[in-house]
């Protein structure tokens, strides 16, 4: 509603050519295109004054439209320029100088404007003089998380989705052991985020005092700045150059600030007030890549080239070019549907990729759900996935998943769990209700690690220590305010699944998958079939045969795909 209001010509008074070209009631002229193309591109100008449509909270400015940080006159139109002194000391012709009050020069008037910036935290002692100044300047959100390591997965996510830089920030002591994972994931992915590490009063350096961590040697492989601030003096230029350097290289930024620090008066410093933006790419843009699938889709034969730098990815080349006898079967793996409590996943997965919307952004657990998101999640050119694909860490689609909600508002998220997953960092469900962020979560539950099983058995190793003993997780999130729903028999998949797609709000589907469904890679090793066969006997001498001919009944389908 807040925001509706202020987008209604109380508040906005006023208009433009660039909104009537915006609503298609006129075109521009060449100067103009050539003027709009310089704003967007070379100038650098879109990159902090956002031109699209307020889609993606957390990259809007905040600004009452009335162009005063632009360093001309305020808009007279507007009602808060009406307003009798103590509320409003401002004149209608003030002027909003921006840097330029700062160095007290007039050729920087008005040049420079600050962009919003969420931080995803949980609030200890140590952060308290932090958690006031938010609250007292109120232009920044604060999300409330239970779990650091859930702050610092949801900040990458955010950063990777969106190419901003974002913001997390732990309590002195385990709040930075909590962070770390994330990080480290961060890091990895090559997420632009800031970690505020809050410490112990400085004085009390070195003294093994309560909750004392050594921030640099914590942080060091995890970021590509990580320093501690000391004086008022030093931390507005550690502070930009944290953010600089996490924009720049696209990586983790981490400032060390001690609790007696945070409750000094700030001090203005000699560093710039604001980031420069780079544009980097790591892979060719959007439309080439568009451009480049519908050249391999619509010819009739096409010949791989291959560096040295797919020397060891010859199977995936093979299976690539034999893509649509693999397409063919998945689909015939995902046509088997399994029973009651032993549901085959691929026959889920599938009714996912069916049911979700083109433009939906999927979150993948590191294990058997990565696998199934991978082969049947059809790319459209607006679909996502996250996962910690470089880092490898377990129960990363939950949080991921609640920083691209808060990035993305209205396009639909999907985070797919394992019940290994998801048990981990249980409590964040609280964080999606409390904030009110309508993620679909998935839970694949095989009641056991899949993957390290799997990882087991092809070593010639019985699985041992791998079952899980999970809580009923549709209860757990009913009792935490969201919907949830067990779903043990196959029919019951589609309907179910197609409900909770279809409803506003967050919901959690526990599926009761087969725990003996085995990930098949692209081209099956000698080693691997001989450790399995293996595993087999020695399962068959402990008496657990059972187990055996279920494995077997379960993975018919891949048969051919081994032979």
């Amino acid at each position: 509603m807040i925001a509706l209001y202020e987008r209604s010509a109380e508040m906005n008074p006023f208009s433009s050519k660039f909104d009537a070209w915006q609503a298609g009631k006129c075109q521009l002229t060449e100067e103009e295109k050539l003027g709009y193309e310089l704003f967007k591109e070379k100038g650098l100008c879109a990159e902090c004054h956002i031109l699209d449509p307020d889609e993606r909270a957390g990259k809007v400015l905040f600004t009452d439209h009335t162009y005063d940080n632009l360093g001309i006159p305020s808009n007279p139109g507007n009602p808060f320029f009406k307003v009798s002194a103590p509320y409003n000391t401002c004149g209608k012709d003030t002027m909003d100088l921006g840097l330029g009050s700062r160095l007290r020069d007039p050729e920087e008037y008005g040049k420079f404007r600050v962009p919003t910036l969420r931080n995803i935290a949980v609030t200890g002692d140590s952060l308290n003089e932090v958690n006031e100044a938010v609250r007292k300047n109120g232009r920044l959100r604060w999300i409330h998380v239970r779990h650091e390591e859930t702050g610092a997965y949801a900040a990458a996510a955010e950063a990777q989705l969106t190419g901003e830089l974002a913001c997390c920030a732990g309590s002195s002591g385990p709040g930075h052991v909590h962070l770390i994972n994330g990080l480290y994931d961060a890091q990895r992915s090559g997420a632009r985020v800031l970690a505020i590490a809050s410490t112990i009063p400085s004085r009390e350096f070195g003294t093994e005092y309560f909750q004392e961590t050594n921030t640099i040697k914590l942080f060091d492989d995890c970021s590509y700045y990580n320093q501690v601030a000391t004086t008022p003096e030093q931390f507005p230029r550690m502070l930009q150059g944290a953010m600089q350097a996490a924009i720049s290289s696209c990586g983790v930024g981490v400032i060390g600030l001690p609790g007696d620090l945070a409750a000094e008066n700030a001090t203005a410093g000699l560093s710039s007030t604001f980031s420069f933006p780079t544009r980097q790419r790591v892979c060719p843009a959007e439309q080439e890549i568009r451009e480049l699938a519908d050249l391999l889709n619509n010819a009739k034969k096409v010949t791989l080239y291959c560096g040295i730098g797919a020397k060891d990815a010859h199977p995936e080349l093979v299976q690539l070019a034999k893509y649509e006898k693999v397409r063919e079967n998945l689909r015939s793996a995902a046509a088997v549907r399994g029973k009651e409590e032993k549901i085959q996943p691929e026959y889920v997965i599938s009714v996912v990729d069916e049911l979700s919307s083109d433009d939906a952004i999927f979150t993948v657990d590191t294990g058997m759900t990565c696998v199934w998101g991978a082969r049947y999640l059809q790319a459209t050119g607006m679909r996502k996935m996250l996962g910690s694909f470089n880092h490898g860490s377990m129960a990363n689609a939950m949080p991921q998943a609640i920083g691209a909600a808060l990035a993305y508002p209205g396009r639909q998220v999907v985070a797919l769990c394992g019940d290994g997953g998801i048990s981990m960092l249980l409590g964040d469900l609280a964080t999606i209700v409390q904030y009110h962020l309508p993620i679909k979560l998935i839970v694949f539950n095989n009641r056991s690690l899949g993957m390290v099983k799997l990882e087991m058995e092809v070593a010639g190793l019985p699985d041992w220590q791998t079952t899980m003993l999970n809580p009923d997780f549709a209860r757990v999130a009913l009792s935490m305010g969201m919907a949830g729903y067990n779903v043990i028999n196959p029919d019951d998949v589609f309907p179910t699944l197609q409900k909770v797609f279809n409803a506003d709000g967050p919901a959690l589907v526990n599926i009761m998958t087969d725990p003996n469904a085995l990930a098949m890679p692209p081209k099956i090793e000698f080693s691997q079939m001989l450790g399995f066969a293996q595993t087999m006997y020695k399962l068959m001498m402990e008496g657990r045969s059972k187990e055996v001919l279920d494995t077997i009944d379960t993975n018919l389908k891949h048969w051919k795909d081994v032979f």
